[in-house]
């Protein structure tokens, strides 16, 4: 994967005040399988393994006294993920799993921000970020196949995570310490006639900091922005016919809980003041509802919603 980032800044009368130009090259091989034991025909594990080694050229051609030049660099670094999981299924239409996985972000170079005296105010790179994730659930239909279900609760331990830290008013990439997040999903449908069909799900999430992080003005178990706690959705869909016509008519209900999407700042233990890198404004929750009716005709779909 070749990347471009070139920015100048043109302001009048002409002065050499910003130029950047950011070249990279990514290169990744990766070898990976997943290997599957049946313990009895019902009860089963699998590995899986991912092995993967890449590199990052760099560069960072630069003008000005606000950003400093980057020679030709290389960031080399390998990572295995690993993923166990285990099922049973007491009969055909249900199982249980419990699943363990982990991922990551692979790191890069960051524009090296200087002072007015030229002291740098940001990394010239910034780290790979990394996650454990672990989750068990349950999922089936009854044996007629009118009733199905899916549910599962979940943690996921962030580690590193990549973020936007502000240096001298300007955005560049950096690190947080660690995050988590853990919540359970639920997907529920019914068919209560061969024509009438409910479906909902409901979702509930706890994302939050794992540590201060100066750099976000966000104190340890502060919720993590542009994540809403509580999510779900209705949905039910009756289809007919219009005469020798097949058609549908439905209505569905979403509901979004409040996120916030920054942090408030905070004080830390020495009384120092961190405040929010970015104004910490709330979305308010919504909800929101769709009708729909259509028909097919040939090879023609109809519709209003």
């Amino acid at each position: 994967e070749d990347g471009y980032n070139i920015q100048d800044l043109h302001i009048t009368p002409p002065v050499d005040l910003f130029f950047a130009n950011f070249p990279s090259n990514y290169k990744e091989l990766s070898l990976y399988g997943t290997g599957t034991y049946y313990f009895t025909p019902n009860f089963d594990a699998s590995v899986g393994i991912r092995y993967s080694d890449y590199s990052n050229d760099v560069e960072l051609q630069a003008k000005g006294p606000l950003v400093a030049p980057l020679p030709l660099s290389s960031i080399d670094d390998n990572v295995t993920n690993w993923l166990f999981n285990l099922r049973y299924r007491p009969h055909d239409n249900m199982a249980f799993y419990g699943r363990i996985a982990s991922g990551y972000r692979p790191g890069g170079a960051n524009f090296v921000l200087l002072d007015v005296d030229g002291t740098p105010l940001s990394d010239a790179f910034y780290r790979p970020d990394s996650l454990w994730s672990y989750e068990v659930g349950i999922k089936g239909t009854l044996p007629d196949g009118r009733f199905g279900y899916d549910v599962a609760a979940f943690y996921i331990d962030w580690t590193d995570y990549q973020i936007q830290v502000i240096r001298g008013g300007l955005s560049v990439a950096g690190n947080a310490a660690k995050a988590s997040s853990k919540g359970f999903e639920t997907s529920l449908s019914f068919a209560a006639t061969d024509s009438l069909v409910f479906t909902g799900s409901l979702s509930y999430i706890d994302a939050k900091l794992g540590a201060d992080e100066p750099d976000l003005g966000g104190a340890d178990g502060e919720q993590l922005p542009n994540t809403p706690k509580w999510q779900f959705a209705l949905d039910a869909q009756y289809n007919f016919s219009l005469g020798s016509l097949p058609a549908y008519a439905g209505a569905s209900w979403r509901f979004k809980d409040d996120m916030p999407i920054g942090f408030d700042g905070y004080t830390d233990s020495s009384g120092t003041y961190w405040p929010p890198s970015n104004p910490n404004l709330e979305l308010g929750s919504y909800s929101l509802v769709d009708l729909r009716a259509g028909f097919t005709a040939g090879k023609f779909d109809f519709a209003l919603y």
